[in-house]
């Protein structure tokens, strides 16, 4: 299996996958490691990424995905991956490959971004890549309040929940939705002040193969496709 640990820079994609890294014993790649240095260097400017800026990147991290895959290997992937067509990009020959989305508020990461050192993602770049992000509708969806730990723990339990569903659904497009909601552990002697709660996750599956999306809205009349046009952003 493939997971790929989706949302804008400041999400905590690096850090979560760490720790599924550690608890599940696959590898992490993490996807800013693979942006050739011109992209590198223009985001240290503050300038956003064009599409022509990302085919090459997400091409070469999609043939690393299928090399793993080919060779039964199962991988945690973190990118930003904001628009359908850079997932449908990244998943493309992939049998088996989940998102994993982590959703922020623009002032939470913001916050986040500014405190964060060493890193050539400028704070400013943030408006234009939550301007550019397009909401998975096929995800475990976790909302980065939460303890980076407590993250990882639910999704844990809800990727081995999507494991076993897929073990039992042979045959036919699964159409169903499914609420995953990670239980807490509490302390010795109740609740106790700072507590950190799992977050809730949810997974919802259209069509037969967990690759296959849609980009955008559809139109419900005609059956068409709808895609927003958005500002590009970095990564």
């Amino acid at each position: 299996m493939i997971v790929v640990l989706m949302g804008v820079s400041g999400a905590g994609k690096t850090t979560v996958g760490r720790l599924l890294s550690e608890r599940l014993g696959w590898l992490l790649l993490d996807a800013d490691d693979f942006h050739p240095p011109a992209n590198i260097e223009k985001m240290r400017s503050g300038i956003a990424l064009s599409d022509e800026d990302r085919w090459p990147w997400l091409d070469r991290l999609n043939s690393l995905l299928k090399e793993k895959e080919s060779k039964g290997e199962s991988v945690l992937l973190a990118c930003s991956a904001l628009k359908q067509k850079y997932r449908d990009r990244l998943a493309a020959g992939c049998s088996d490959l989940r998102w994993v989305y982590l959703k922020g508020s623009f002032e939470l990461i913001k916050s986040r971004l500014k405190a964060r050192k060493g890193h050539y993602m400028k704070a400013g770049l943030l408006e234009s890549q939550f301007a550019a992000l397009e909401e998975p509708v096929d995800a475990i969806t976790a909302d980065i309040d939460a303890a980076p730990e407590a993250i990882a723990d639910a999704t844990d339990a809800a990727l081995n929940g999507v494991r076993m569903s897929a073990a039992r659904e042979i045959g036919g497009p699964a159409q169903q939705h499914r609420q995953l909601v990670a239980a807490r552990h509490p302390l010795h002697g109740g609740q106790h002040r700072g507590e950190e709660t799992a977050p809730a996750l949810s997974v919802s599956r259209h069509g037969e193969n967990s690759n296959s999306h849609h980009e955008g809205t559809k139109d419900t009349k005609r059956g068409k496709t709808k895609t927003p046009k958005r500002k590009s952003a970095g990564n």
